[in-house]
C-alpha cells in the first residue's frame, strides 16, 4: 500500500518488486474512509533488471598526519558505499565481507567522493577496500586504495644570518710639525694627525715676540712649498706622511735691546 495525497501525482519504484525481466500490468486502487474505488484501467510496460554491476574509480590517496588520511574514489552509477580498513600485507576480504552494514557506509553519486579516516593505529601504510551497492542492489568488486605511510617532515634547518663582511680600518697617514725657534705652528680647523688618505689637515704658522718673517720665509710640505689662504696652510688629497718644515723666521729689526755701538768716527 502507497499513501499518497488526493490531486497529486505520485510515482513509485517498484524495481525491488520485479524479479524477472518481461512486461508487467498495473492497475491502481484507491482506498479511503473505508470505501474503495473502482480499478483503474490496465497499464502496462516492459521491464528488464539492472544486472550491471557498478565499477569504481580511484584517486591517488594522503597522508595528514600519523593518526589521519584521505581517500578517494568516483563509481559509475548512485548508490551506497561500504569501506574495510586493513594491513598492507592483510588479506583482501569479499565483495560480502565489505558490503556489511557493520562497516562503515554512506551514499554516493556518480561524482568524487572523498571520505577521511581517523584515530589511525599507527603510521603505517594501510589498504582501503571499498565496495559499492548501486539501486538495483547490484555489488561492485573490490576496490583496494593504499593509504601511504606517514613520515614526519624533519624541521628545516634554520639558514644563518649572513656574516657580515669585516670593516677594514681607513688607510692613515700622520702629519708632523716641525718645531722651531721664533715661531709657533699648531693644527686648525678641527685637524687632526693621522689623517684618511684623501684628507686635508691646516695649521698656522706664528712667529714669536721679536720675531718676524724673513725675505726667505717658506712652509714645506715633504719638500712642497705651501701658499697660506689667511694665514691658514692647507695640505690636500694626502697619501703619504707628511713633515711640515718652516724656515726664514728671523728676529726683527725693532725687537729692542741694546744697540750696536756707532761706528768711531775719525777726525783729521
Amino acid at each position: 500500500m502507497i499513501v499518497v495525497n488526493g490531486g497529486s501525482t505520485t510515482t513509485t519504484d517498484l524495481s525491488s518488486h520485479l524479479k524477472d525481466d518481461g512486461i508487467y500490468t498495473f492497475r491502481v486502487q484507491a482506498s479511503a474512509a473505508g470505501t474503495q474505488s473502482e480499478w483503474s484501467d490496465a497499464s502496462s510496460t516492459s521491464y528488464k533488471r539492472d544486472t550491471q554491476k557498478p565499477t569504481i574509480t580511484g584517486y591517488p590517496s594522503r597522508r595528514i598526519d600519523a593518526k589521519t588520511a584521505e581517500f578517494s574514489f568516483m563509481a559509475s552509477e548512485t548508490g551506497t558505499y561500504y569501506y574495510m580498513v586493513g594491513l598492507v600485507n592483510g588479506g583482501v576480504p569479499s565483495v560480502e565481507q565489505v558490503a556489511n552494514d557493520s562497516n562503515p557506509h554512506g551514499g554516493c553519486t556518480n561524482a568524487k567522493t572523498t571520505i577521511k579516516l581517523a584515530d589511525i593505529a599507527d603510521a603505517n601504510a594501510r589498504k582501503v577496500y571499498v565496495v559499492v551497492r548501486d539501486k538495483s542492489g547490484n555489488l561492485s568488486d573490490v576496490f583496494t586504495i593504499t593509504v601511504p605511510a606517514y613520515s614526519a617532515q624533519p624541521t628545516p634547518t634554520p639558514t644563518p644570518a649572513p656574516t657580515a663582511a669585516p670593516t677594514s680600518a681607513p688607510t692613515t697617514y700622520t702629519v708632523t710639525l716641525q718645531g722651531g725657534t721664533g715661531y709657533t705652528i699648531a693644527a686648525t680647523g678641527g685637524s687632526k694627525s693621522p689623517v684618511n688618505a684623501g684628507g686635508s689637515f691646516s695649521f698656522t704658522v706664528t712667529p714669536g715676540s721679536g720675531y718676524t718673517r724673513g725675505t726667505g720665509f717658506a712652509v714645506k710640505a715633504n719638500g712642497t712649498t705651501l701658499t697660506s689662504n689667511n694665514g691658514v696652510y692647507t695640505i690636500s688629497n694626502i697619501n703619504a706622511n707628511q713633515t711640515v718644515s718652516v724656515s726664514g723666521i728671523v728676529k726683527s729689526q725693532n725687537s729692542g735691546g741694546t744697540l750696536p755701538a756707532a761706528p768711531a768716527i775719525t777726525t783729521t
